[in-house]
């Protein structure tokens, strides 16, 4: 299901067509698109969760802004992007963005 070492922009420059490329950053339905679409391949389900780490390129491809070099925490069923970073030395974690798909 997932794309192990392969990166997202690899997968979606060898995808041509599936993955949309928004016109400008208000179009709202091509990331929430590109999330779903992003979601499916990486669980099975656009309404799966996903967290992981994202390249600036990959983050600003697939939701067209770059939060950080934290974790990210998709949740396509509720439709929310969370980032986190590691304080206190790796052992607690902080939220600094909670994104909802249609405010993107």
């Amino acid at each position: 299901m997932g794309l192990g070492r392969k990166s997202f922009i690899q997968s979606r420059l060898t995808l041509t067509g599936r993955f949309c490329a928004p016109a400008n950053l208000g179009d709202i339905m091509d990331y929430s698109a590109n999330l779903a679409l992003f979601l499916q391949d990486q669980t099975g389900s656009i309404f799966g969760n996903w967290q992981g780490r994202l390249l600036a390129k990959e983050q600003r491809a697939l939701f067209g802004r770059f939060l950080g070099k934290g974790l990210l925490y998709i949740d396509g069923k509720e439709e929310v992007i969370e980032h986190h970073v590691k304080t206190c030395f790796g052992l607690d974690s902080e939220r600094t963005a909670l994104l909802l798909w249609r405010d993107l």
